[in-house]
């Protein structure tokens, strides 16, 4: 996928609805709610629907099969609490079936940053707190059912419902 701008570029959507192995069992937290990690805390904050035309209005490229599909971005906040920068990763979404639902990939390429959904740095300082945002994309007819978030030191995925 290209830009026709040198703004944020598409570069990949991996596997929009391939299953996620291993992935069961925890409790779901509130949106708002933040979940400790090991380098402080992480929050999805909100889940907002959008659409391909305001991917497209941004400057991004879609390929056909990707026009109709539903776009999501989910807004998080990220607190590093610890002494040393580090690289927050960016959350994923699930469907009803626990099917991963990837985030987009985008690079910035140094123009103005997407307005409905600014991305995830890939670093954030130490002592630092950031509102970041991702890009999910489904086929229709696909329910978002919660987000998903690995944290980087390991451990066990901590999952938020959407409300959707």
């Amino acid at each position: 996928m290209t830009s026709r701008h040198p703004i944020p570029l598409l570069l990949a959507i991996a596997a929009t609805a391939t299953a996620l192995a291993g992935c069961s069992g925890s409790d779901e937290l509130s949106l708002g709610t933040a979940a400790e990690v090991d380098f402080g805390t992480v929050a999805v904050t909100d889940v907002r629907t959008g659409s391909t035309d305001e991917l497209e209005a941004g400057g991004f490229s879609l390929d056909p099969e990707e026009q109709g599909q539903q776009v999501f971005y989910v807004d998080v906040t990220f607190e590093n609490e610890s002494d040393s920068p580090v690289a927050p990763g960016r959350p994923s979404g699930e469907d009803a079936d626990e099917n991963l639902i990837s985030p987009l990939v985008v690079i910035d390429m140094g123009g103005p940053a997407f307005t409905e959904c600014a991305g995830v740095p890939e670093e954030i300082g130490a002592g630092e707190t950031v509102e970041a945002c991702t890009i999910l994309m489904a086929p229709q007819g696909i329910d978002l059912e919660r987000i998903s978030y690995l944290p980087s030191g390991g451990g066990d995925f901590i999952y938020w419902e959407t409300g959707l």
